[in-house]
């Protein structure tokens, strides 16, 4: 088996995605008082995709053996996160106990590990991990969908009518999510406090997975002239709303609104992406490139502005500097510890 054959097969158009979504939380990261709502459309464009990625691989294996074979799942996506996480919260420790960058994170270091590794930093009931952790929020709400998700669907599929069933699911989980988002937004007394919620972005996830179980319904709902100019609508609304928007945590309609439209458009962009599996242009490259390392990308930026956070440079260079360093350790990420496990993973046949 050549090198080439160990590497999971990635479509470019989906990866460029990933790099627009990462490249959106990036600037928000960096530049929050300029790219506020940058996070916002970043982070509901990848849980989207996530939900559209994650139905596709479950109903996908239910067509090959007609049955859904969760113990390969989970290990796959165990297989496909924990490496790069582990590694993260191995230098985050020694970081911390060695120079303590950030104040008072000795005495929460045993803490925001545990809630890392058990992804429960999203739930509100849980004590608040270290500050340089605390976007792992968007893992957590990740995992907890993967955990529901699929046992529901399995339920779904084995209905009389499993089509039926399968859009029933989605009304009736779609639905829920978001009569859960209104309550939650109406009940606290601070909106802010439920943006980490899994209620507050469970109904984007059902968004990106009813595209999957759709599938090719969805392109012939448009004709092929109208098409084009959809696509560059959803372009344009989700570049736009991400580089103009303002920090929106605090308005109920970034929960309620503003996130269903963005996974909407999201939808539209995946439709489009899966028709290519190629790019060859430099700007597209570079977005696949940095799809690519988008994983490693997240877990390290945010960790990597609080820990320079207490050397602000007003002209904005440590911001520019952290940047240059998360693209520089999330390359790294990949070629010494995601890209081989991967390989590892398929060379097993896993």
């Amino acid at each position: 088996m050549s090198a080439a054959e160990t590497v999971p097969r990635r479509i470019d158009g989906l990866t460029m995605l990933r790099g627009l979504a990462i490249g959106l939380v990036l600037l928000r990261h960096s530049f929050p008082g300029v790219f506020g709502g940058a996070g916002l459309v970043g982070v509901v464009v990848f849980f989207a995709l996530s939900g559209h990625l994650i139905t596709g691989v479950l109903l996908r294996g239910l067509e090959r053996t007609d049955r859904l074979d969760l113990r390969r799942f989970y290990l796959h996506r165990a297989l496909r996160l924990l490496p790069a996480l582990v590694v993260l919260l191995v230098v985050f420790v020694v970081v911390t106990l060695v120079w303590e960058p950030i104040p008072r994170d000795r005495t929460r270091v045993v803490r925001s590990v545990v809630l890392a590794l058990t992804y429960v930093i999203d739930l509100p009931w849980f004590p608040r991990p270290s500050p340089g952790l605390s976007h792992l929020w968007t893992l957590a709400v990740e995992e907890q969908f993967y955990l529901l998700w699929p046992a529901l669907l399995a339920l779904a599929t084995r209905a009389a009518r499993p089509r039926r069933a399968l859009v029933a699911l989605l009304v009736v989980a779609g639905s829920t999510l978001w009569l859960a988002s209104l309550v939650t937004v109406l009940s606290v007394e601070r909106v802010r406090d439920v943006y980490p919620w899994p209620t507050s972005w469970g109904v984007v996830m059902v968004v990106g997975a009813a595209s999957a179980v759709a599938g090719a319904r969805l392109d012939r709902l448009l004709p092929p002239s109208a098409r084009r100019t959809v696509l560059a609508a959803a372009v344009a609304l989700v570049v736009l709303l991400g580089l103009s928007l303002p920090d929106l945590r605090d308005e109920p309609l970034a929960y309620l609104l503003v996130g269903p439209v963005i996974g909407v458009a999201t939808v539209v962009l995946i439709q489009a992406a899966r028709a290519r599996p190629h790019v060859r242009s430099a700007p597209a490259r570079l977005l696949v490139g940095l799809g690519t390392i988008s994983y490693a990308a997240y877990l390290w930026n945010y960790l990597l502005v609080r820990w320079v956070s207490p050397f602000r440079d007003p002209e904005g260079l440590d911001a520019l500097l952290v940047l240059v360093l998360t693209l520089a350790v999330a390359t790294a990420s990949w070629q010494l510890v995601e890209g081989p496990v991967q390989r590892w993973r398929v060379r097993r046949g896993i």
